[in-house]
């Protein structure tokens, strides 16, 4: 997992990064708002927010781990 810090909120951040995503044919499956799920439970997180599956950096991942 990479952190990196942005002058954006978290949503309109993983907004961007979606937005960038697509237009390079990049697809990601799933957004996870964990804060949000957190709310749901009870709990209280600062905005928390991931984007999962980018297909081809995740091939690359994994192609490279099988690789070893």
């Amino acid at each position: 997992m990479t952190t990196l810090p942005a002058n954006r909120a978290v949503t309109e951040t993983l907004d961007r990064l979606e937005s960038l995503a697509k237009e390079r044919g990049l697809t990601i499956f799933a957004r996870i708002n964990f804060s949000a799920d957190a709310r749901r439970a009870g709990r209280s997180l600062r905005p928390t927010e991931a984007a999962v599956g980018i297909v081809l950096a995740g091939y690359l991942l994994v192609s490279g781990l099988q690789a070893r």
